[in-house]
């Protein structure tokens, strides 16, 4: 996960599925991008 990742999930905000849905709840929300920043990894 990266930066690309955060701005597809950002760009995807409020549609109803799709692969931004990382969460599968059927919706691109909070939960995905907070999925997308907890897989993100420990910074440099």
């Amino acid at each position: 996960m990266d930066v690309v990742d955060l701005l597809a999930v950002v760009g995807a905000w409020g549609n109803t599925g799709g692969p931004e849905d990382v969460n599968g709840d059927g919706v691109v929300n909070v939960s995905d991008l907070l999925t997308v920043v907890e897989a993100w990894g420990a910074c440099p």
